[in-house]
């Protein structure tokens, strides 16, 4: 299997997250996705109610 040049040094969100943040930052990330799967989840109850 040919590797892509481009993806080759392409490090994936969570290796990124854990150098610069240690396990704290997956905390965090996960937190924050909880969070916008909620904000997400009200926006399209809101638009298909009619509430922009």
């Amino acid at each position: 299997m040919k590797e892509n040049k481009k993806t080759k040094n392409l490090k994936t969100l969570d290796q990124l997250i854990k150098e610069e943040f240690g396990p704290i930052g997956t905390k965090a990330r996960d937190k924050f996705e909880k969070g916008f799967k909620a904000f997400e989840r009200s926006f399209l109850d809101n638009k298909r109610k009619g509430i922009s």
